[in-house]
């Protein structure tokens, strides 16, 4: 089985914190490819359930999200 390893390029903001977790998006390079936008729960440093985007797909939520007048 192939070694799962990533690397956090950027820190772009906390959406929520509770407890020992915070909501969190970064961009994150998996496997060494090219860095994604990554909006996930964090648990100190262990990852938890998220969505990874790369740049069309993060373009797109970003006109859905301006649609909705936000």
């Amino acid at each position: 089985m192939r070694e799962f390893n990533y690397q956090i390029t950027a820190e772009l903001g906390t959406l929520s914190e509770w407890s020992d977790k915070a909501k969190k998006v970064r961009m994150i390079s998996y496997n060494g490819a090219e860095p994604k936008l990554d909006i996930r729960t964090w648990q100190d440093d262990r990852m938890l359930k998220g969505i990874t985007l790369n740049h069309q797909e993060a373009v797109e939520l970003l006109k859905i999200l301006q649609g909705m007048g936000l």
